[in-house]
């Protein structure tokens, strides 16, 4: 598996859509193992735009993962302010499954972009669903325009 192979870099790990559905704390087994792995050898946090603080402490328990608990939002590249010199130097990485935010936040802190399929319950919400479609619409638009 080629995220095994990642050494060094400082990695922001998107939640909803990413690891887990979104409003769910459940996470596969296989999600948890890649996560232990991709730790071993990198500093990763957990990165997302839900409000939801309680849910979000739920998965950083589970996932044994820091939450960047910042005011700037994805995309900005203010949510480097929050972290070390060092972290800032290292090379990174932004996971996720959105193109508006996670493919942006890591074009606008210099980072490679690792698209993922994205995790659905089925259950989403219209809101959640109106907007996997603008995203999705907007990839397939414009996708192939800022990919590194």
């Amino acid at each position: 598996m080629k995220f095994l192979k990642i050494k060094n870099h400082l990695i922001f790990l998107d939640i909803d859509g990413t690891i887990t559905a979104d409003n769910s704390t459940e996470i596969e087994n296989k999600m948890l193992y890649f996560i232990e792995n991709l730790q071993k050898n990198n500093k990763v946090y957990l990165c997302t735009n839900s409000r939801n603080h309680y849910r979000n402490q739920q998965i950083s328990k589970i996932t044994k993962l820091e939450i960047l608990k910042t005011t700037p939002k994805k995309p900005s590249s203010k949510i480097l302010n929050s972290l070390s010199t060092v972290e800032r130097e290292m090379p990174k990485i932004v996971i996720g499954d959105k193109f508006l935010t996670d493919r942006f936040f890591a074009r606008n802190i210099g980072a490679e972009f690792i698209l993922v399929k994205r995790i659905l319950s089925g259950n989403e919400r219209f809101l959640i669903k109106t907007i996997n479609f603008i995203d999705d619409l907007f990839d397939f638009s414009f996708g192939n325009f800022l990919k590194k």
